[in-house]
């Protein structure tokens, strides 16, 4: 056990140096992306990518290459979720958004708030009452089978949201684990 834990230390003093870039470029934090000093908001931005990327299918920062990506992440807000869905997902978009902004400072501050956010998202959807907007203002009524397409929809993006949660923990646990 004791040359295991060694075995452990050293593997993690190897692959932790300050300033060296480490990860999929794609999942970087801005400040992680800039060399600096990495904490839990890199890892709610990365969360936030994951989110995005399971919503629409596609990554919300992208290039040909890694620099390409990074100068992406460090420079450009992600596309709307509407413009990759084709419908407006408001609360999941702020929710998101606030996620991937810039400044960690700005970002969620601790994993609760965003999964208390996800909750009352899910709440939400699952509600029987649907709100259309209209030029007069939002009308509260929508058929059954509305009711059911958006609440499927809803559903299978909050169940990929868990199993990313769970993936995302896992992950965090790992790195704990080896220190990094």
């Amino acid at each position: 056990r004791a040359d295991v834990h060694s075995r452990l230390e050293t593997i993690s003093r190897e692959l932790t140096v300050q300033g060296k870039m480490l990860g999929t470029a794609a999942y970087m934090s801005p400040e992680q992306a800039r060399g600096e000093r990495v904490t839990h908001h890199s890892d709610l931005f990365s969360f936030g990518v994951l989110l995005y990327e399971m919503v629409t299918g596609r990554q919300p920062f992208k290039g040909k290459t890694d620099v390409e990506t990074l100068a992406s992440i460090l420079k450009e807000k992600a596309p709307p979720l509407a413009g990759a869905t084709g419908e407006p997902q408001p609360e999941l978009e702020r929710i998101i958004a606030k996620a991937l902004e810039k400044d960690p400072g700005e970002r969620y501050h601790h994993a609760d708030d965003m999964v208390a956010d996800l909750r009352r998202l899910k709440r939400a959807t699952d509600s029987d009452v649907k709100t259309v907007r209209t030029p007069g203002g939002p009308v509260a009524v929508a058929t059954a089978a509305d009711r059911s397409a958006a609440g499927a929809r809803a559903r299978r993006v909050l169940w990929m949201v868990g199993g990313a949660a769970t993936a995302a923990l896992a992950a965090v646990v790992i790195l704990a684990l080896f220190d990094v």
